[in-house]
């Protein structure tokens, strides 16, 4: 038994490889999912990602008698934070899973942004839950020209997840496609006489999307039909944010963020068959 599954791991590992190419940092698969993660970062702007989707099997938990046969988990879940102004935090935990466990199927879809529970919800129809929200501000100061000047910064972010579920006893299949877009802002104001001062530019702190198609039935006699297509599209922590002060005749300018962040998609696992535990 454990040689055919060894057997079936081989035959996809082709396809595996050949997706990895395109993965993003620390991307890691093993049997029929997929895990990554990966950050950008400096003192004052940031951003970051972790990543599941897939589906889990008893392959997965070979000695631990909790997992029976006919257990599966699908779906995707991920976590993004961003940083602005030198202050980060957690934007969006995002979770569209089902699970198949001693004979009982079900299904969860959860959204958390910036620590406050916006969805907890059983999977029942297809539906698209999408939310806009200011989740992060910061404050800092510069000197330009010997004034000082007050910057507020904030994330703003649109988050969410497509869903379409068909689950019932021994059967999972579901589309899922959570998504995480985060920009990264700054306000400039400054107190002294015959100034003005401005402020140019953005920041895509991340966008992100990690669709996943998935669709597992427990056979009987310990044999799963299975097929999942999971991918992702990434963009990260890019753009630039000058602030410009005018004094009296004189100004002067600096830029306070400048990235040229990664832009990269492609397929993370995709694979159909059965497999005998």
């Amino acid at each position: 038994m454990r040689s055919r599954f060894l057997s079936h791991c081989l035959a996809i590992v082709p396809a595996l490889v050949l997706a990895g190419l395109a993965t993003p940092a620390s991307a890691a698969c093993r049997n029929l999912w997929c895990q990554s993660s990966a950050g950008w970062s400096d003192s004052g702007f940031g951003s970051s990602y972790s990543l599941w989707t897939g589906i889990e099997t008893k392959a997965d938990h070979p000695d631990d008698a909790r997992y029976d046969s006919s257990y599966l988990k699908a779906g995707a879940e991920f976590d993004v934070t961003a940083k602005v102004l030198g202050k980060s935090g957690s934007i969006a935990n995002i979770s569209a899973l089902a699970h198949n466990d001693q004979g009982e199927t079900a299904g969860w879809v959860s959204i958390v942004a910036a620590g406050t529970e916006l969805v907890g919800a059983e999977m029942s129809n297809t539906i698209t839950y999408g939310f806009d929200r200011t989740l992060l501000k910061a404050d800092d100061s510069i000197k330009l020209l010997g004034v000082k000047i007050r910057l507020k910064g904030k994330v703003t972010a649109g988050l969410g997840v497509d869903l379409t579920p068909s689950l019932r006893d021994g059967a999972i299949e579901m589309t899922a496609a959570p998504f995480a877009n985060a920009y990264a802002s700054v306000d400039a104001s400054v107190g002294a006489s015959c100034a003005k001062v401005g402020v140019s530019g953005n920041m895509t702190a991340l966008e992100f999307d990690a669709p996943v198609t998935a669709a597992a039935t427990v056979t009987g006699g310990g044999t799963i039909g299975y097929s999942v297509d999971s991918a992702y599209s990434l963009h990260a922590l890019d753009g630039k944010i000058k602030v410009k002060l005018k004094l009296c005749g004189t100004s002067k300018s600096k830029t306070i963020a400048s990235f040229h962040g990664p832009t990269s998609a492609g397929p993370l696992v995709r694979a159909s068959g059965t497999l005998s535990l």
